[in-house]
């Protein structure tokens, strides 16, 4: 059911595009009814009053004034509908429903008072050719009101049948052949017209619809337009058009926000005022290739904005066709993509760099040594990988501290990048280790290996150099181990074994100098290597097992020991302190052995002076520095 009130702009401004189409068809009715009838309730006046003129000596003065008084009084109540029809566009309105039916309530008084005119004015005028030209007002205004009224049939109904109803009393009470042939034709005239207005009313009806709905598909559209542009104008992306000399016809919010540049600063240019000087031909041809081929294509590039700030930019541009699908223009996103390229470049970095030397770390030096593996096996040309150890580097921690240690390592990377060319490649593994590889050294074994001796012995001397680190003067050296390797026959991780192994060696024969990795020293390298990790799992595993020699006076007699450690190795057997003591020295084991050995002494001790008989006895311990 309809409401009972609704607003007034559906009704006065037409706005028909939020109600149902029967509750739009009537408003549409009501509007054309009530819009067409206040010129025609003047020209209903004007005409009554003619006609009272011409027939106001025909008819006696009383029946005419009080016919007029009846008439002019119902066409005032008619004038003020239409006036509170109007008045009202300040205020709510009734129902499209409640108007229409008080406009056919109006529209049949109207009819009667006209019909009243016919029943009055020919039953008293005698003659034939005033009761002609009565009859001819009444088809006038018939017909008139027939054409104004057609939208709604039972408005036209009302009045015509009001009217002839009312007058055909006056045409019997005058029984002549003109009454009565006046009479029917008059009938026949009313039907002809209520037939005529009904196919009328049909056509316009469905005008209104049409019109309807072509407002609603209107209504629909502007909708789509504007939800459309609510989202260019508020997505995060920036929304551009381009014309096909590539210059701004359309930019958004988010846009500006990107570049900085307002709407109407932005039109009319072209890209270069967004591009750097060196990317905008580049661009420019791919663009001018787009419009061409009419496809789409991304890219990837720098941007500048309205401060010159140089951003990072993700472009999409697509062609834009017409109805003949012929390309008008280019349409384009874009993003501003300069945080997450800084994240990107800086996650890369803390994958592939140590972040305290600024070198490459092990994973970017993996990639670079089997890049040289493929790049040596086309060219049969020798590589080399150096690795490099500080000698001592945990003094110069313990003794100043690990700051004075860190920029220790970076001077130390700085020199090396001194001694060696932009193309090879030095990498931090951690602690004091640094890693070099060097492609290209010759196509001959012999002649590579000089080479590479030639290499290392230039980094020994830069690294053992003073170094000034604050207050503090500190002189290091280092051992180098190197593997050279040519084609494909080694992998990375056997290049690296190689190279330490050889690095080892050099440590074992004094430090302070290069080896190169020999396949012969293998087996005892390897024997080394597994007694330096056996004697990790032996500290911790209690394997290392504390002797006591007794030491004595000149009267033989007891006065201590001396406390000696023995290695029991579940597979080599007892190994004695002359074979393990010097890998746990170069391993940094040392002091962790040194702590166990004192604390066995300790808890001896401790045993002796709770037995009275050995409470003067001593230990000696034999500590490594």
């Amino acid at each position: 059911m309809e409401g009972i009130w609704i607003l007034k702009d559906v009704i006065l401004n037409k706005d028909v595009t939020h109600v149902d189409e029967q509750t739009a068809l009537k408003i549409d009715i009501v509007n054309m009814l009530f819009s067409t009838n206040t010129r025609s309730t003047i020209i209903a006046v004007i005409v009554s009053l003619t006609l009272a003129y011409i027939v106001y000596d025909q008819v006696k003065p009383a029946i005419l004034i009080g016919w007029l008084v009846i008439f002019l009084f119902v066409y005032a109540i008619r004038f003020f509908l239409i006036l509170s029809f109007y008045r009202r566009a300040n205020d709510v309105v009734m129902s499209p429903q409640h108007w229409l039916t008080l406009f056919r309530l109006s529209t049949l008084a109207c009819g009667m008072s006209w019909g009243f005119a016919g029943f009055y004015l020919l039953s008293d005028t005698s003659g034939t050719l005033y009761q002609a030209f009565v009859t001819l007002v009444i088809v006038g205004v018939t017909g008139g009101a027939m054409v104004m009224y057609a939208i709604d049939s039972m408005t036209s109904r009302l009045f015509s049948g009001s009217l002839y109803l009312l007058s055909l009393p006056g045409y019997i009470t005058q029984p002549t052949e003109i009454s009565i042939a006046m009479a029917i034709l008059l009938a026949v005239y009313i039907i002809y017209v209520s037939l005529a207005s009904a196919s009328l009313a049909k056509k316009l009806r469905e005008n209104i619809l049409l019109h309807q709905a072509s407002l609603r598909q209107k209504a629909e559209i502007e909708k789509l337009a504007q939800h459309q542009q609510i989202h260019i104008d508020h997505t995060p992306m920036g929304v551009i058009e381009w014309s096909l000399d590539l210059t701004v016809v359309s930019w958004n919010n988010s846009a500006e926000r990107i570049f900085g540049y307002t709407e109407s600063e932005a039109l009319g240019h072209d890209a270069s005022f967004i591009l750097p000087t060196e990317l905008y031909s580049d661009v420019k041809n791919k663009l001018l290739g787009l419009i061409n081929n009419g496809s789409s294509i991304s890219c990837q590039n720098e941007n500048i904005t309205k401060l010159s700030e140089r951003i990072f930019c993700e472009w999409t541009f697509t062609a834009l066709r017409n109805t003949e699908n012929q390309v008008i223009g280019l349409a384009s996103l874009v993003q501003n993509k300069t945080e997450f390229k800084k994240n990107q470049d800086e996650i890369r970095y803390l994958a592939y760099y140590d972040t305290l030397t600024d070198l490459p770390n092990r994973r970017l030096l993996s990639e670079r040594i089997n890049r040289a593996l493929l790049t040596s096996h086309r060219s049969k040309t020798y590589c080399a990988v150096f690795f490099i150890d500080l000698d001592n580097f945990k003094n110069i921690n313990d003794l100043y501290g690990h700051s004075v240690g860190d920029m220790l390592l970076k001077i130390v990377s700085e020199r090396l990048r001194t001694v060696l060319r932009d193309e090879d490649t030095i990498a931090r593994f951690g602690g004091d280790e640094f890693v070099i590889l060097i492609e290209n050294l010759s196509t001959k074994p012999s002649k590579s290996r000089s080479r590479a001796e030639y290499i290392a012995n230039k980094i020994i001397l830069a690294i053992s150099d003073n170094y000034t680190i604050g207050n503090v003067q500190y002189r290091s050296s280092c051992s180098i181990g190197i593997c050279t390797f040519v084609g494909n026959s080694l992998s990375v991780n056997e290049i690296f074994k190689h190279a330490d192994n050889a690095m080892f060696q050099a440590k074992s024969d004094g430090r302070n100098c290069s080896r190169f990795f020999d396949e012969k020293l293998q087996p005892s390298i390897e024997y080394k290597a597994s007694l330096e990790s056996d004697l990790r799992n032996a500290i911790f595993g209690q394997d290392l097992v504390p002797y006591f020699q007794p030491q004595v006076d000149s009267t033989h007699t007891i006065t201590g020991a001396e406390i000696l450690l023995r290695w029991k190795h579940p597979k080599h057997g007892m190994i004695p302190p002359v074979e393990f003591i010097p890998i746990a020295e170069e391993s940094d084991m040392i002091n962790v052995i040194g702590k166990e050995i004192l604390n066995a002494a300790c808890q001896q001790l401790y045993k002796w002076q709770e037995i009275p008989d050995k409470q003067h006895l001593f230990l000696s311990v034999n500590i490594s520095a």
